[in-house]
Parts: C-alpha cells; sequence; structure tokens
C-alpha cells in the first residue's frame, strides 16, 4: 500500500503547474523560414491565396520588403529568385496589388516600382514579429470591414 501523499507536496505541484500554466508564451521565432511561415499563412487565409506554387511567389517579394524600400518589377535578381519570366512576374505583382498589400510607385516604360501601401506596412510588420492580423480587414483587402478605397502608397 501506497503512503498517503503529503498535502504540502500536493499544494506545491499544484502552485508549480498553475504559475507555468500562467506563464506567457515564448515570443514567436523570427528567424527568415519563420517569417516566410507566417506570410504563406497570412496571404493564405487572410487573401485566400490556395495556391501554394502562388503564394511562394508572393511570399518570395513581399520577404524582400523587409530589407528594400521599393522594388522593380521585372528585376533580373527577381526573376531568378521566383524562377518566373517577366511576364509571369508582372502576374504574380498583379495579384500581389489586388491584395492591397503594395502599389506602383512609379512607372518608367514597361518597368513599375512597387512599394507597400500603408496597410501593406502594417500587415509585413504584424507578420514579421508574429502578431494578429489588424483587423478588421478592409474589404478591399479580402476582409469584412469597412472599404477604405484604393491602397495609397507608402511614402518615406
Amino acid at each position: 500500500m501506497e503512503p498517503a501523499p503529503d498535502p504540502t507536496d500536493l499544494s506545491l505541484a499544484l502552485a508549480d503547474r498553475l504559475a507555468r500554466a500562467a506563464a506567457p508564451p515564448p515570443p514567436p521565432a523570427r528567424d527568415a523560414a519563420s517569417i516566410r511561415a507566417r506570410l504563406d499563412a497570412g496571404l493564405r487565409h487572410a487573401y485566400g491565396q490556395r495556391n501554394p506554387r502562388r503564394r511562394h511567389q508572393l511570399v518570395a517579394l513581399m520577404f524582400n520588403f523587409l530589407t528594400l524600400e521599393t522594388q522593380t518589377s521585372t528585376a533580373p535578381a527577381l526573376r531568378a529568385q521566383t524562377g518566373l519570366s517577366a511576364s509571369g512576374l508582372n502576374e504574380v505583382w498583379r495579384a500581389l496589388r489586388e491584395t492591397g498589400l503594395v502599389a506602383v510607385l512609379q512607372r518608367q516604360q514597361n518597368l513599375r516600382h512597387y512599394g507597400l501601401t500603408a496597410f501593406g506596412g502594417t500587415w509585413l510588420l504584424a507578420m514579421s514579429r508574429g502578431e494578429p492580423l489588424p483587423t478588421p480587414l478592409p474589404t478591399a483587402y479580402g476582409g469584412g470591414g469597412p472599404a477604405t478605397g484604393p491602397p495609397q502608397p507608402l511614402r518615406p
């Protein structure tokens, strides 16, 4: 027969369990792979991007905005990074523009220079930090909130 447990030990065990439950969760990882995974999930859930190949391409372009203020639509480095032709890359930019996260800042003949919209900057910052998405998403961006009109480019 087992000896009766000591009530002091039980209360210590309960206190330990309660302390662990009340402890804040660890902060989200901020390495490149974790940020890319959150961008992927955000594009899938908030914007209904179900095609994994297209999401991968959109994630690559959005990830670049963490270090670049603007991106040129068909730059050779972007074509190499995404594995797309110039026309394919323009299709991806169009899809990203439709989400309201980016806008054309400047046009030069066949080239477009893209930058984050104000909402796109907020969205990307939340995704990179692992914070909840800004809510409600405006209807123009696939959410149920009030429409805010066309996206405005973020100016320095």
